[in-house]
């Protein structure tokens, strides 16, 4: 198992876990697309590498840590983190 598949396996149980959203490969892909088109709010630059992001899915808005070099979402964050911006 690589860097990629942990932190997508991560992601997906961090959204599980958070919200209650069973994520699949093509969710991830279509949030990912999201984001490399520009189509979700930059929130903060974390580092050269991870970026904070808002994405839309199905109706909602969640807060997610991106990473530009390996292309996908690494975490979801929490309710309590989205609110104190």
């Amino acid at each position: 198992m690589n860097k990629t598949h942990s932190e997508r396996i991560h992601a997906k149980r961090r959204a599980q876990e958070r919200f209650g959203l069973e994520l699949n490969r093509h969710h991830l892909r279509e949030l990912v697309k999201q984001i490399q088109s520009g189509k979700a709010e930059h929130v903060e630059t974390q580092s050269n590498r991870v970026s904070i992001k808002r994405v839309k899915f199905e109706g909602s808005f969640y807060t997610v840590a991106y990473d530009k070099n390996r292309q996908t979402i690494i975490t979801f964050l929490p309710e309590e983190e989205q609110n104190n911006e």
